[in-house]
């Protein structure tokens, strides 16, 4: 697919960033599959939350004012978790609202 357009993903863009990130996704979510076709579902717990992870980066990655957190993802250093939670969300408020479908209240 890459092939037929002008599209780099290995340069250093916002774009090709989502694109790496895009493809762990799609290949965790393939792992998980496999593993159920396989019976052995049970045992998905690990790939389960690195999909949750990398669904929550590139959820992150995506949003242009995270511009800061786009370049220290090229330059191939850790991201915290705690750096994925929507800024209008406290850390402690984040998991109990967004499990409860809240929207993110507007910043100040």
């Amino acid at each position: 697919m890459v092939e037929e357009t002008n599209f780099d993903p290995t340069a250093r863009t916002q774009a090709a960033a989502m694109w790496l990130v895009a493809g762990r996704c799609l290949a965790t979510c393939y792992a998980l599959l496999a593993l159920e076709r396989a019976g052995q579902a049970d045992n998905a717990d690990a790939i389960a939350r690195a999909e949750h992870e990398a669904a929550r980066l590139l959820s992150a990655l995506s949003d242009s004012d995270e511009a800061a957190l786009i370049e220290k993802f090229l330059a191939d250093k850790w991201i915290r978790p705690k750096a994925l939670v929507p800024r209008t969300w406290s850390h402690k408020d984040s998991d109990n609202q967004s499990s409860k479908g809240a929207v993110p209240r507007k910043a100040d």
